[in-house]
């Protein structure tokens, strides 16, 4: 808003200015006239206007806050006490002006306090530097729910919310129903860190699988919640105990989910336990049964006596048991 101060000049050897006051202006005039300038964040130059008796009024509209030093000048040389201390203090709060900031503002993990701040400002930028504005501050997306917002009585608030379901959200930050700059805002809500005990495995490697070939199962990370992550980087560690040792191999697909081949070579029960950081995964321990892989001929045995001797006119007769290529009996 524009700011205006006076300035009388007077007589040395009088009071106030009664009827010389033209005069006294011509006089100002021959010595250069009035001017006036303000250092600080910018700088301004006043106008200036002659009211007559003496009076001269100063006019300048500063649109940043600060502290400023009012030159004012007579000529070449300022007049007595110049330069003067001015502070500008910012304006009321302009809703559309406001700003919000932080990471909490772009993404949190689900179960995990996330926060951002909410600065008021004039309508010229200019931060609000008390408190005192009611903004609020809702959350829409899987679920909907309104965020807590504290006053911090010096323009600035924090804004801290909590919500355990992933997916993105819509922030909407208002205040008198206005919208501030940039809102609504996208967040994206993501899983928390990796709980082993929460974690899920999927796959029919957990349940079965055939002597000599690859079986296959999932693992999924999920937070302690339940929501899956979307990241790797998880030490997942596999065992399976059993007749035989096994070549096991997990490969992390860098979406959350481990992907786990596992070979065995001797049929009967195995156990499969998944765990991470020491502790088991949901379901875990599992157990498989390995069944005898795919007949290989060269593999099969023959016996009885009627591989090596028969009598015309009798029946002969041999038994063939069949085998898989690690000689597991098949069924």
């Amino acid at each position: 808003q524009e700011v205006s101060f006076a300035l009388q000049v007077k007589y040395s050897f009088a009071g106030h200015l009664g009827e010389g006051g033209e005069d006294l202006r011509s006089w100002v005039d021959s010595n250069g006239g009035f001017s006036c300038v303000l250092t600080g964040p910018v700088t301004i130059t006043a106008d200036v206007v002659y009211q007559g008796a003496g009076i001269f009024v100063f006019f300048y509209k500063p649109v940043l806050a600060g502290t400023y030093l009012i030159s004012v000048r007579l000529g070449k040389g300022d007049i007595p006490g110049s330069p003067f201390d001015s502070v500008v203090e910012p304006g009321k709060t302009h809703t559309p002006a406001c700003t919000a900031s932080g990471l909490g503002l772009l993404c949190a993990h689900a179960g995990v306090e996330a926060a951002f701040s909410i600065t008021a400002r004039d309508e010229y930028g200019n931060q609000r530097t008390s408190g005192s504005d009611q903004f609020e501050v809702g959350l829409t997306g899987p679920v909907c729910f309104n965020a807590t917002v504290t006053d911090k009585d010096n323009g600035t608030y924090l804004v801290r919310y909590n919500t355990i379901m992933c997916g993105d959200y819509f922030v909407n930050i208002r205040r008198d129903g206005t919208p501030i700059t940039g809102s609504p805002f996208v967040l994206s809500v993501v899983a928390g860190k990796t709980h082993g005990p929460s974690c899920t495995a999927v796959g029919d490697g957990l349940k079965q699988a055939f002597a000599g070939h690859e079986a296959e199962f999932v693992v999924e990370a999920r937070d302690i919640i339940g929501n899956q992550r979307v990241v790797g980087d998880d030490p997942f560690e596999v065992e399976i105990v059993g007749p035989a040792t096994p070549q096991i191999s997990v490969f992390d697909r860098d979406d959350g989910t481990y992907l786990v081949n596992y070979v065995v070579t001797d049929t009967g029960q195995y156990t499969l336990r998944v765990s991470l950081h020491g502790l088991q995964i949901a379901g875990s321990p599992f157990m498989a049964t390995v069944m005898p892989g795919r007949v290989v001929a060269v593999r099969c045995a023959g016996t009885g006596r009627g591989l090596t001797r028969a009598y015309a006119g009798e029946e002969a007769k041999f038994t063939i048991e069949s085998r898989d290529v690690n000689r597991n009996k098949t069924t």
